[in-house]
């Protein structure tokens, strides 16, 4: 009779084609570790249906603090279809938004609200939005003035 162990409580006995008991398997997450999702939960049009409160709140989880415990930033983004401007502060791995401007803002992002979601939660896509001049950029440079960029 088989007695469960505590080392055969995460292991499966496989069976043969026979119907045999072969051998003790361990579950694929501890043989090969754990498998990344490749699935969103999230769909765009959910995303894009989100109050702008609610949809900083969504980018402030996805911000990797660790990654981003060195970072200030201050951007302001201005909904140029909806007539309201935020603010988004990065500081010791946090992301906050406020619906104000930030005079210590280094960065303006203007567009609609799809081109700036696509900004907030793709950074490395706005580039390629400003391009394609779904975004203005407008930076600030305390030693210049303030400069547009397409």
């Amino acid at each position: 009779m088989f007695k469960p162990t505590p080392s055969s409580r995460w292991a499966t006995r496989s069976r043969d084609r026979s119907g045999a008991a072969s051998s003790l398997r361990l579950p694929r997450e501890l043989r090969a570790g754990i498998i990344p999702a490749h699935f969103s939960t999230v769909a765009q049009d959910m995303i894009l249906g989100m109050p702008i409160d609610i949809l900083f709140h969504y980018a402030a989880v996805q911000v990797i603090g660790d990654k981003a415990a060195d970072a200030d930033i201050r951007i302001d983004f201005t909904f140029t279809d909806l007539d309201e401007t935020w603010s988004a502060h990065i500081h010791n791995g946090v992301l906050n938004a406020r619906q104000e401007s930030d005079p210590d803002a280094t960065l303006t992002v203007s567009g609609p609200k799809p081109a700036l979601v696509a900004a907030i939660l793709q950074p490395a896509a706005a580039a390629k939005l400003a391009e394609v001049r779904h975004l203005t950029r407008h930076r600030k440079s305390p030693e210049s003035g303030d400069r547009r960029s397409p």
